[in-house]
């Protein structure tokens, strides 16, 4: 039987060893069979003039 495989986005500055190993556990309960993680972070930037903006 095939499971499905999900591609996660995790917005965060620092990934939590303790909150990612809660969230996969629960993902592999609900029966997915893989999980792609895409570690997503801001970073604020400050140019000449005073703007600022955020990847």
């Amino acid at each position: 039987m095939l499971s499905p495989i999900l591609r996660w986005r995790w917005f965060a500055r620092e990934i939590q060893v303790d909150d990612i190993d809660h969230q996969l556990k629960r993902v592999k309960e609900m029966g997915f069979g893989g999980v792609e993680i895409a570690w997503i972070f801001h970073v604020k930037c400050r140019f000449r003039k005073g703007i600022s903006i955020i990847f």
